[in-house]
């Protein structure tokens, strides 16, 4: 059983099988015609080589540009970023330096509203959550600020605007008054009066530049030590009236100085912690288009490795086909050429018993043997 199954195996493969069914079908053919398709197998391999080239054209192309596209997502991010810090600086120091600062701090806002823009286009419909969070806080800073440079003009934006003027001409009309229009008070009374009121513009312009309760009370006892000093000077009302009328309104003054600068300090809290909550969002993002561009540049980095291998494969394929096709079709031309030369060989020698080749081939040569065998 063994020993047949292994006659059989041995009938059974004939390596020469498929060449000889191939040189049946290129007998088939006409020489004309197998030439033509030896011609085409160049043209063939072209045709595939365009069509790898431009598929891997098309996937670097992608990669390209989903590596530019994030890239500028990661800029943008950074820009955000970087107006974001620019808006948190002009709040901080908004005190010292409002006229500069609010045009600082509106073109800080204008520059992250348009690098939002520039990442939700980059993005498109991806992190909306996200996005819409960035302007949301955004739009609230932009509106706290807003309300900040408006208390901000209550208090003025410089020495000769708003509370800083009332508070000055105040204290100028009170030291005027007892200087000039006191001549009725002793000298020692004035002298003390004018150490009250110099105790409080002190006070007052300590508050100013850096506020504490500490210095609250101390311009308050310096008020009231004013006033009890003045009250006991001697002196009609009418006397009196004028320097305790200009003294109330230098107090009042101050008083809507503290109540206003009072509720900036939250606004900048508020404008402080929305620009920070920013941060680790526009973060978020650049960390996003990192890792997207990473990913784009590995893709890149394969199509191109991708494409230069698939035009080696295909040129080594046709280089293959080619040489397989010009054996093949060389020796179905040549091999029955070669029995025709040798049979009318011996036909011219006069051996009319020689078998004719290729009698049954529909090509050229075919037709010649059947021509040969009137010979």
């Amino acid at each position: 059983m063994r020993f047949s199954l292994k006659n059989f195996s041995l009938r059974s493969f004939d390596p020469a099988r498929p060449f000889n069914r191939l040189s049946r079908l290129l007998g088939s053919i006409s020489v004309r015609n197998r030439i033509i398709v030896l011609a085409l197998i160049p043209v063939a391999g072209f045709v595939a080589n365009g069509y790898t080239y431009l598929s891997g054209k098309r996937e670097v192309g992608h990669a390209f540009h989903t590596v530019n596209q994030s890239r500028e997502l990661a800029d943008a991010s950074r820009e955000f970023k970087i107006a974001i810090g620019a808006m948190r600086i002009a709040v901080k120091d908004f005190s010292r330096q409002p006229h500069t600062l609010i045009d600082a701090f509106g073109k800080s806002h204008q520059q992250a509203t348009q690098s939002l823009d520039a990442i939700e286009a980059s993005i498109g419909g991806q992190q909306a959550d996200e996005i819409k969070l960035l302007r949301s806080s955004l739009a609230s800073i932009n509106e706290n600020y807003n309300k900040l440079a408006k208390q901000q003009r209550l208090l003025g934006f410089s020495e000769s605007e708003g509370l800083r003027k009332e508070l000055r001409d105040a204290g100028n009309k009170i030291e005027l008054a007892i200087n000039e229009n006191m001549s009725w008070m002793a000298e020692a009374d004035s002298e003390k009066l004018m150490i009250a009121l110099l105790s409080m513009r002190h006070f007052e312009t300590e508050y100013r530049l850096a506020p504490s309760e500490l210095t609250r009370q101390q311009f308050l006892s310096s008020y009231q030590l004013f006033t009890d000093t003045f009250a006991n000077i001697d002196g009609t009302p009418d006397m009196k009236g004028r320097l305790e009328k200009e003294v109330k309104n230098y107090a009042d003054s101050f008083a809507r100085w503290i109540t206003v600068a009072d509720s900036i300090h939250p606004l900048r809290a508020l404008i402080d912690i929305d620009s920070q909550n920013m941060v680790p969002l526009a973060d978020l993002i650049i960390m996003s288009a990192n890792s997207t561009a990473d990913r784009a540049a590995d893709s890149l980095t394969a199509s191109q490795i991708g494409t230069r291998n698939g035009i080696i494969a295909v040129g080594i394929a046709m280089v293959a086909i080619g040489l397989g096709f010009s054996w093949l079709i060389g020796r179905s031309i040549t091999r029955p050429l070669n029995g025709l030369a040798t049979v009318m060989k011996r036909l011219a020698d006069g051996d009319t018993g020689a078998r004719i080749p290729a009698t049954t081939a529909h090509d050229e040569i075919g037709e010649m043997a059947r021509t040969v065998i009137v010979f």
